[in-house]
């Protein structure tokens, strides 16, 4: 997808309407941002809200200027690091089935590139990738940044490219673990946590067939009937 303002490809707008869709809060506050945007730009005599930074601008706007809001200030800053890590893993998809693609012997389009061109909004290749998803992270943290520095905690808040939430294992906690500062270390902590889900579920399989097994075994009661 292109951005509204100059029309340049961008992961953001497909990478916020993802997280619309999620469940729970980090949906329900994206979908705030977005009705708030609209409003505050249709008080303003606007044609509509923007880019998706103007639109957590004019969110974050309407929150200052009414604490009865549903959601305050800081909130609406720290979901832009939500959609950020979205736009990280649609650019990831697209660069990892770009690479298979190029290493494949069949002349068709991958069904895997095809997809994940879909999801993210974006049709590039290779290096293009690369410039799009680091003027998205430029353009991000330059809205993050002037709004922090309204709240006056600029020097303790950060929006980093990468810095997704991790469910650990037997606590039922989640924590962030893959944190990156730049595309080269977001692209090799996606491929940590894609292997560690990998792993995950290989597990849980595992423990499916052994616990069917276990179930499928005659009790004593039944070898002793026999």
């Amino acid at each position: 997808m292109t951005t509204i303002i100059d029309n340049t490809p961008s992961f953001l707008d497909e990478a916020f309407e993802a997280v619309k869709s999620y469940k729970g809060y980090r949906g329900e506050i994206a979908r705030w941002i977005e009705s708030a945007a609209e409003a505050e730009a249709e008080r303003r005599g606007l044609s509509s809200a923007g880019s998706i930074p103007e639109m957590f601008r004019l969110a974050f706007l309407l929150t200052l200027k009414d604490s009865e809001r549903a959601y305050k200030p800081v909130q609406v800053v720290h979901a832009m690091q939500t959609v950020q890590d979205k736009t990280v893993w649609n650019a990831g998809s697209l660069k990892r089935a770009d690479l298979v693609e190029e290493e494949s012997t069949v002349d068709a389009p991958s069904i895997a590139r095809n997809n994940a061109v879909e999801k993210s909004g974006v049709d590039a290749r290779g290096s293009e990738i690369d410039k799009i998803i680091n003027a998205d992270y430029r353009t991000m943290t330059f809205m993050f940044s002037q709004l922090t520095n309204q709240l006056g905690f600029e020097s303790t808040a950060d929006l980093f490219f990468f810095n997704p939430s991790s469910l650990i294992a037997g606590t039922g906690k989640w924590e962030q673990r893959h944190t990156a500062t730049t595309w080269e270390e977001a692209q090799a902590e996606m491929a940590s946590v894609i292997e560690e889900m990998e792993e995950r579920n290989a597990a849980e399989r595992i423990a499916a067939i052994e616990a069917q097994i276990e179930e499928d075994q005659p009790s004593e009661e039944q070898v002793v009937a026999v």
